[in-house]
């Protein structure tokens, strides 16, 4: 590796990694930020990369990882299951969105064949950004979330054959198209089966002999060394070498070394698509953004908008709700990161010229910077949806009226807001102790199947005053918030204190992250999940070390009292999570050995001021004794270990104050 080509990657890593820092803040795609790095420093803007083309060459190997790891995670089973969605809706949306951005290049003035490519670009969407976020919301095992996952399976398959058919594209172009397309069909078919067959045979012997041999370092090695080894046999018969790529992750796939093998690479994908991405961005010309530049909004605004209204309308037409045909119409409306990988290869067979890759690439980036605010935007329109819906269906395809004079037969039941899992434990043992009650959810299906169970379960949003009035909430003795969505819980919480002030209410949570909030809000009990579940972990291990069991139902009950103290926060790894879904920080503990010359030796705890910092001092451990939740008055000594409880920022300056003070 010469000097300049090393500047080079030093330069992009750098700057990459403020870029994913600052991208990450934002809760917008690395991918992005390694495209505004290339644009930033490439020719056409600072002009800082020198070796443009060895960085690009170099960075191929990141799409055949990311094809490897598309294999993996490629599941024909999942298929099958969503065979309807994929090849149906999925298959549509490819289609009718290609034809349809193919007529409008052409029209514009791009011959037909870089019209293709073009088409094939802007039909496809962020697996990425799209994924990250239906994860992020947990919206991805919902029905609009399962419907997005299908049309994004279909849309994978579909790249992979754009790849396929870029480099004969040119050809074609030039005529005998059907004979060159039909050869390159049979060469594909032909070698994919003939990689499955050699997959399915000895890649799972040859990886038992890695893994008897064991060490991480020779399973990396072997995932490595067959991704490359199977991209260099299809390029031999002239073909991507993504394509073998994928073929060698689709055979390990369905080995039960899938998940490791996919870890063990993810680290060299990721390093090698971000060097491909800043490539592709330094092929960007500056100046076709800067003369272009109210065109480009234009073009990503009508790409938005076709993309999201023939989505939306093709799942309609397939007899979808119009909240779940919207929300995923404006979900996937953006470009994708394969539609980078096309329109490089149509720069390279000189389909499309340096302008038409820049402006269509530009495009693309707009598009996917604009996906949290479609996304929103898909979201609003939902729930405007099923507002008027709600306005204009009763509860339970019967009257609130009729809903109240069923629940009045009722001597005060216990009203559950939320009948999912939970709260139909919570049904069980109320049925088993005779204890009437009244349960309300949103989802049709599971108030369907209920009610025919002989349920008391009414489909209705508890969030409606009327509608907890209508549920027998002022005759209730006590309420049940069992949502598993933290908004859904809170804006319940604070209507059912509007309706009711004196009832006593129990909100379950999945962690301790909003138990305060909800006692300011309101709530008589907060009952985490995660921690009632240590608790009774912890009742079954002192119960078989022979712990009397009076002894073990006290201290449960006391952490209990304490609202769950003495289980807060944990010691953190090197994969724990420091922020939860929301953005919001999360509290873990922190051990400090005080040593002789720090601050806080001999100092009381009240004195040290630790409030101000927003930690809380958990424990104080002196020789072979621990005092948790110490007094104010407590005095520190040299050699005793803090433990302090809070946000990593906040231990920090709290651990500079009992240092130095």
């Amino acid at each position: 590796m010469n000097s300049s080509l090393f500047d080079d990657l030093l330069l992009i890593f750098g700057a990459s990694v403020l870029i994913s820092a600052l991208f990450g803040r934002l809760r917008l795609a690395p991918i992005l930020g390694y495209l505004l790095v290339g644009v930033a420093f490439g020719p056409g803007a600072l002009g800082l990369l020198n070796n443009v083309a060895d960085i690009h060459d170099f960075a191929e190997f990141g799409i055949v990882f990311l094809l490897f790891s598309l294999g993996l995670e490629f599941s024909i089973p999942k298929m099958l299951a969503l065979r309807r969605t994929v090849f149906g809706l999925g298959g549509l949306q490819v289609a009718v969105c290609q034809s349809v951005i193919v007529a409008l290049a052409w029209f514009a003035g791009v011959p037909f064949v870089g019209a293709l490519v073009i088409g094939g670009a802007l039909a496809l969407s962020s697996t990425a950004i799209v994924s990250k976020e239906l994860l992020r919301s947990k919206e991805f095992n919902r029905h609009h979330g399962q419907l997005a996952f299908g049309v994004l399976l279909f849309q994978d398959l579909a790249a992979l054959l754009f790849i396929l058919m870029a480099p004969v594209l040119h050809d074609a172009s030039l005529g005998d198209g059907p004979r060159l397309v039909g050869e390159l069909l049979l060469r594909g078919i032909l070698l994919f089966s003939a990689l499955l067959a050699l997959g399915h045979w000895v890649l799972p012997k040859l990886f038992e002999l890695v893994a008897k041999a064991g060490g991480e370092e020779l399973l990396v090695l072997a995932a490595l060394v067959v991704a490359l080894f199977a991209g260099w046999v299809t390029h031999l018969f002239e073909l991507p070498m993504s394509l073998g790529a994928f073929v060698a992750g689709v055979t390990l796939g369905e080995s039960h070394y899938r998940h490791q093998i996919e870890a063990d690479i993810r680290p060299f994908r990721d390093v090698l698509l971000g060097l491909f991405f800043v490539g592709v961005g330094a092929l960007l010309e500056f100046s076709v953004v800067v003369e272009f530049g109210p065109w480009l909004v234009l073009a990503a605004l009508v790409l938005l908008t076709v993309k999201a209204g023939l989505l939306a309308g093709l799942a309609l037409a397939m007899r979808e709700n119009a909240r779940n045909a919207l929300r995923v119409g404006f979900m996937l409306a953006q470009g994708g990161e394969f539609g980078f990988v096309l329109l490089n290869l149509g720069g390279q067979q000189h389909l499309l010229d340096t302008t038409q890759v820049s402006f269509v690439s530009g495009v693309i980036i707009l598009s996917m910077l604009a996906t949290p605010v479609a996304t929103s935007i898909g979201r609003r329109f939902a729930e405007i949806l099923r507002k008027r819906d709600a306005a204009s269906a009763p509860p339970d395809e019967a009257s609130i009226a009729s809903l109240e004079a069923q629940v009045a037969e009722l001597d005060r039941p216990v009203l559950i807001c939320g009948y999912g899992r939970v709260g139909q434990t919570v049904s069980r043992f109320l049925r088993r102790f005779g204890i009437p009650f009244v349960a309300l959810d949103s989802d049709p299906m599971r108030v369907r199947e209920a009610a025919e169970a002989g349920e008391s379960v009414f489909i209705g949003d508890s969030r409606r005053p009327e509608l907890l009035k209508a549920a027998g909430i002022e005759q209730a003795r006590l309420v049940v918030i069992s949502f598993s969505e933290e908004a859904r819980r809170s804006r319940t919480l604070a209507t059912v204190r509007t309706v009711r002030t004196d009832v006593p209410v129990l909100v379950r949570t999945s962690d301790d992250t909003y138990l305060q909030d909800y006692l300011d809000q309101g709530a008589s009990e907060v009952v985490p999940e995660s921690l009632e579940g240590a608790l009774m972990l912890v009742s079954h291990v002192l119960a078989m070390l022979n712990v009397p069991i009076g002894q073990i139902v006290r201290a449960i009950n006391q952490v209990r009292r304490e609202r769950y103290q003495i289980l807060q926060g944990y010691f953190q790894g090197e994969q724990t999570r420091l922020i939860d879904e929301e953005g919001r920080r999360l509290k873990v503990l922190h051990a400090i050995p005080l040593p002789e010359n720090a601050s806080a030796a001999g100092s009381r705890i009240v004195d040290l001021g630790l409030d101000e910092f927003g930690v809380t001092l958990s424990a104080v451990r002196r020789g072979h004794s621990s005092i948790q939740s110490p007094p104010p008055e407590y005095e520190l000594m040299a050699g005793d270990i803090v433990i302090l409880l809070g946000e990593t920022e906040q231990i920090d300056q709290a651990e500079s104050r009992l240092l130095a003070g």
